[in-house]
């Protein structure tokens, strides 16, 4: 009795705890007036980071995972790969970016010709980006890339989402797909983390750049980033 009652205190004093916020690092580059939200270029693309914007379902999600508000703005030349394995956190441990939709389930239902979800609606700005083949399906109103797209084996890991009821609605409505952002395109939406261990202080978030056709990857865009 006395280790359930144990247990169920330090559970009670977790869910009390302050969630620690992850901000931009005093030497990032802050996004126009914003205390927030930070950017930086790399080779013709421009990204921004705010990891303080979640407002959709469920409120208590960065009590579950990071979500972080993405905006990435290419003007490279040539088109960039927008795939999980490319994003990442980097600081005592490196946090790979969680795949909103499983490709290795959803390949195995449909080889069962069952029903796999509810098309989704994708609720996020964005110009000159085309969804991956593997998700057409999921978002109709989005083009799909017209030729093969290469993902790395990384973003077909099959990494669960804490809780069985994720992802909600609002996180695949307002969560980045896999795809393509052509050369003057720009797309705003959320790529969610695990959330980082509580000794982290300061992470780099990291967007690897990576050429759709050839594969080829030619740059990084690193943002710094600390816990609060």
């Amino acid at each position: 009795m006395g280790n359930k009652v144990s247990g169920l205190a330090a559970l009670l004093l977790a869910s009390c705890a302050v969630e620690p916020q992850l901000v931009p690092a005093a030497n990032a580059e802050r996004a126009g007036l914003t205390r927030r939200a930070a950017t930086s270029f790399a080779h013709g693309v421009r990204v921004f980071v705010d990891a303080t914007a979640w407002q959709g379902q469920p409120e208590n999600l960065s009590e579950l995972l990071l979500p972080v508000r993405v905006k990435v703005e290419n003007a490279s030349g040539r088109p960039v790969r927008v795939a999980y394995a490319d994003f990442s956190l980097s600081g005592e441990k490196q946090y790979r970016a969680l795949p909103l939709l499983d490709s290795d389930v959803q390949a195995s239902v449909r080889a069962q010709s069952v029903e796999y979800v509810t098309p989704h609606v994708a609720r996020f700005p964005a110009s000159g980006f085309y969804v991956a083949p593997l998700y057409a399906e999921q978002y109709p109103k989005l083009e799909p890339w017209p030729r093969a797209l290469h993902l790395n084996p990384a973003s077909k890991a099959g990494v669960a989402l804490v809780a069985e009821e994720l992802p909600s609605a609002d996180m695949l409505s307002y969560g980045l797909p896999e795809g393509v952002l052509e050369n003057a395109g720009a797309i705003t939406a959320f790529v969610y983390f695990p959330r980082v261990g509580a000794t982290e202080k300061a992470l780099q978030f990291r967007f690897e750049l990576v050429d759709p056709d050839t594969m080829a990857r030619f740059g990084t865009v690193a943002i710094p980033l600390e816990t609060r």
